[in-house]
């Protein structure tokens, strides 16, 4: 149970102190892009996003887009998003694809990633996987959300509710990041 709990919790990726990040060695950023960078209706950043990535990137962050989606859907966000590189089909929760793409890119230094996105049972379940810090935020969009995304949503709360038997604050803050809300941001 504990492999589906995250490192920090935020209400979005613009709700996170990047700059304690890097003072606390922290230097790679994976982002989830569905329902964590944009929802599901659009495919590519607006300029709140563009400046964040910039501002990632003059920090000294290496930022990289990590999606189970298609090519096509990253690559049109990847266009106009500041970042590092991205990576596509990436299988996540499972961690091989994770660590051959870290390993492509020179990354081999765990301590020094964070992994960000909206779900416990895909993101940080893989990053937990994989063996690096995460942060859990708020699905920009839940409306749109594809049948699998569903399903695995409905696992969470069942997963938090036997948490708060170890940490019951934790578990209450995690729910009110996960919590179905029509839009969010």
């Amino acid at each position: 149970m504990l492999k589906y709990i995250p490192t920090k919790i935020a209400l979005s990726v613009f709700d996170i102190n990047y700059n304690e990040l890097y003072a606390n060695g922290k230097r790679i950023i994976l982002f989830d892009l569905d329902n964590t960078l944009i929802s599901y209706y659009e495919d590519e950043p607006n300029d709140k996003l563009i400046e964040l990535g910039n501002m990632l990137l003059s920090i000294g962050f290496k930022v990289f887009v990590l999606s189970n989606n298609k090519g096509n859907r990253i690559m049109k966000f990847m266009s106009k998003f500041p970042a590092t590189g991205a990576g596509y089909l990436m299988k996540k929760p499972f961690k091989s694809k994770i660590i051959k793409f870290l390993n492509l890119n020179g990354i081999h230094s765990f301590e020094e990633i964070i992994m960000i996105g909206d779900q416990l049972v895909t993101d940080v379940l893989c990053a937990n996987n994989v063996g690096v810090d995460s942060i859990l935020v708020k699905s920009i969009s839940r409306e749109s959300e594809k049948f699998y995304t569903v399903i695995n949503r409905l696992r969470e709360p069942l997963i938090i509710k036997r948490f708060a038997k170890h940490n019951k604050e934790y578990a209450n803050q995690i729910l009110e990041i996960i919590k179905k809300e029509k839009k969010h941001g």
